[in-house]
């Protein structure tokens, strides 16, 4: 056992032996440290211990007495630092209680090492008193050395906390990293750790461990199933059941598989179904398996009650196993439906199952007769010629049946067509004849709509004169239709008209036309063939022309209002 030596540390150390320390009230900040307080207190009050016992625990006690005094006086140094808050000696203070509380780390610390230092002494001596002292002491830390000399005593340590907790973390980070070695490929490492943890009643560690040697070395998976076991994992029952029945110990196999069996497991239940040499014992074990999941166990539980004449119930277990999607229970299924004349279900099951010359022969029948699907004799024909092809006998007359109703079919089908494509010709005849009305109908609506416009056109020229062009508004005396915005009124004797975006002079002597600015209007004007200046004139004398800018516009006289 490999002992610490410690090392000495720049610290000076006062004998209190005799003396029993005090407990300190603490505050907040160094709660934590209480248990260890506690623990230092009640070993300077332990009388029970013997002459040996008492020299192993002096250096102990020393250092127990040392650390509670550091602990008071980073005690006070922190009460006093919040005393002086609010004035000049809050700094000082503050000072004072970070070198107290390093004082206290580093005494912390220095007493776990004795600690550490005299366990590991008692391991060497095997000193279970000590020892067992020792790992009472709160606060101080577990080891691997420590734990293994726990598990050499384990009827004492047994149910010890700090054990069990350390074993808990000890064994996740052992699978942890053999998961990770395993992973690899590095099986040796790997394996190494997962055993590690699996002894420490880690089921996934011992479960990963015997998945591996099952692959890589057989024999020595029990051992990692049988810690799994061990650990109250029930599944790696059916793994040491599997394990026994390779290596062909039938009696130890058959004994675990019982025990997997009654702890529920379906496939060890279907395997004492396999391995039982009692008949009753046997279907026991296989109606247990079928009821309680296992595709194979319904399937071949539904095939054993067939055979003893039990179809209802047959049809229960068979269905179970189709509803888990094994194939192989479509058939006997199918085969139960179409002998209930139950055709629809037949024809899918037996669409889905495996071919042999019966399915094939049932679904011929079916596709013949439209039992359960619509009549084909082409399905039916190729169906049948499976069913031959498969070793049916006596299937010949009813191929050569369905090659005969295929010959009259396709008969019935060519005259079919023939009398298709007439009425299609046909058809085809009245949809251009029906074509040929609608666009004569159509442009004789086009035609009146465009008589009924022009007409209206003609009158609204007739009533209101011609929309204003160039031409039209170059001869003098044509009527012109003026419709848009007064953009300028010049008084009572002339205004100025915006027609998209053109404008027009227009002189209304007698002011007729009763407007004013910003108006829509809509009325009849009769042109003078002239052009009239509308902007750019001067304003006043002191003002010069400015010709550029000059524009002019058409001129016309009101002549009245337009009824359109």
């Amino acid at each position: 056992m490999k002992k610490y030596h410690l090392l000495l540390l720049p610290l000076v150390f006062t004998a209190c032996v005799d003396n029993t320390p005090q407990p300190v009230a603490l505050v907040k900040e160094f709660r934590p440290y209480n248990p260890v307080q506690q623990s230092c207190i009640a070993l300077s009050k332990d009388t029970s211990m013997n002459k040996d016992e008492t020299l192993v625990f002096e250096k102990v006690n020393t250092e127990c007495v040392k650390f509670i005094e550091v602990l008071e006086g980073a005690n006070l140094a922190f009460r006093n630092m919040k005393l002086n808050k609010n004035n000049a000696s809050y700094y000082p203070a503050k000072e004072k209680y970070k070198k107290e509380k390093k004082r206290l780390r580093i005494e912390y610390r220095y007493l776990t090492l004795i600690l550490k230092d005299q366990g590991l002494d008692a391991i060497e001596n095997d000193n279970l008193d000590v020892f067992t002292k020792i790992i009472g002491f709160s606060s101080h830390p577990m080891n691997i050395s420590y734990y293994n000399y726990m598990q050499k005593y384990n009827d004492v340590f047994k149910d010890n906390k700090k054990r069990l907790r350390f074993q808990k973390k000890y064994a996740n980070k052992k699978y942890e990293q053999g998961y990770v070695l395993v992973n690899k490929g590095k099986y040796t490492e790997g394996l190494s750790d997962l055993l590690v943890a699996a002894k420490m009643k880690h089921i996934k560690a011992a479960r990963l461990c015997g998945d591996v040697f099952t692959d890589i070395y057989p024999t020595k998976s029990a051992s990692c199933y049988s810690y799994a076991v061990q650990s109250g994992d029930k599944s790696s029952l059916y793994h040491l059941g599997q394990y026994y029945e390779e290596e062909g110990d039938l009696p130890e196999a058959y004994a675990w598989y019982e025990k997997s069996a009654n702890a529920g497991n379906f496939i060890a239940q279907f395997k004492l179904y396999e391995l039982d040499k009692n008949q009753n014992e046997k279907q026991v074990w296989l109606k247990k398996a079928a009821q309680s999941g296992y595709d194979k166990a319904q399937y071949q539980y539904g095939m054993y009650l067939i055979k003893e004449g039990k179809t209802t119930e047959a049809k229960k277990y068979l269905q179970m196993a189709v509803n888990q999607k094994y194939s192989e229970a479509n058939y006997p299924l199918g085969k139960l439906y179409f002998q209930d004349k139950k055709y629809k279900q037949a024809y899918a099951l037996l669409n889905q199952a495996d071919e042999n010359a019966d399915s094939m022969y049932m679904l011929g029948y079916m596709n013949e007769y439209a039992k359960g699907t619509s009549k084909n004799y082409y399905s039916a024909s190729m169906y049948y010629q499976k069913a031959k092809k498969l070793g049916k006998k006596g299937v010949q007359k009813d191929i050569n049946r369905m090659a005969m109703a295929k010959k009259r079919l396709k008969l019935r089908q060519i005259k079919q067509q023939e009398v298709q494509a007439k009425a299609s010709v046909e058809q085809i005849r009245e949809n251009r004849l029906r074509r040929e009305e609608v666009a004569r109908e159509d442009r004789r609506i086009k035609g009146e709509w465009m008589a009924k416009k022009a007409e209206a056109n003609r009158l609204k020229v007739q009533a209101c004169g011609a929309e204003p062009t160039d031409s039209s508004l170059r001869r003098e005396g044509t009527r012109i239709h003026l419709e848009g915005k007064l953009s300028h009124w010049l008084g009572k004797n002339s205004f100025i008209i915006n027609v998209n975006g053109q404008e027009y002079y227009v002189t209304d002597e007698d002011d007729k036309a009763r407007v004013n600015k910003g108006d829509f209007v809509n009325f009849v004007a009769v042109s003078t063939g002239k052009r009239e200046i509308t902007h750019g004139l001067k304003r006043s004398i002191f003002e010069e022309a400015d010709e550029a800018a000059i524009e002019k516009a058409y001129a016309l006289d009101f002549e009245g209002v337009c009824p359109y």
